[in-house]
């Protein structure tokens, strides 16, 4: 059940990494001059896949742990609060991304927009 909440982070983490590098949030990036990249329909997919996926070792111990071992039952318990806080951690850090490269993208595209009816 691990593995759900494993990939979850691990594509949580993709998104966060994908929307830093295409909204040029890291200075060398920036001094090169390029054009901020428009927010992916793939990171605003893998966004809510990242989130159900996440759940879905929540939902499982819900349903099993009548099934389950008192140590896996204990495990289960002891790493809840961490692992939700961590999880929920990552979907913020990727909305909050997603959405400033979002407008990061809108305001290089309104400044082109106007540079381009200045000439």
């Amino acid at each position: 059940m691990a593995v759900f909440w494993i990939m979850a982070v691990v594509l949580g983490l993709v998104v966060c990494a994908r929307c830093l590098k295409d909204g040029e949030f890291i200075e060398a990036q920036r001094s090169r001059k390029h054009d901020v990249k428009p927010l992916r329909w793939s990171l605003m997919v893998l966004q809510p896949i990242s989130l159900v996926i996440g759940m879905i070792p929540y939902a499982m111990y819900k349903f099993a742990r009548s099934g389950l071992s008192a140590a896996a039952a204990r495990f289960f318990v002891k790493t809840a609060i961490p692992s939700a806080v961590i999880l929920l951690l990552v979907i913020i850090a990727e909305l909050v991304l997603m959405y400033l490269q979002a407008n990061r993208s809108y305001t290089d595209m309104a400044r082109k927009s106007s540079d381009m009816h200045d000439v």
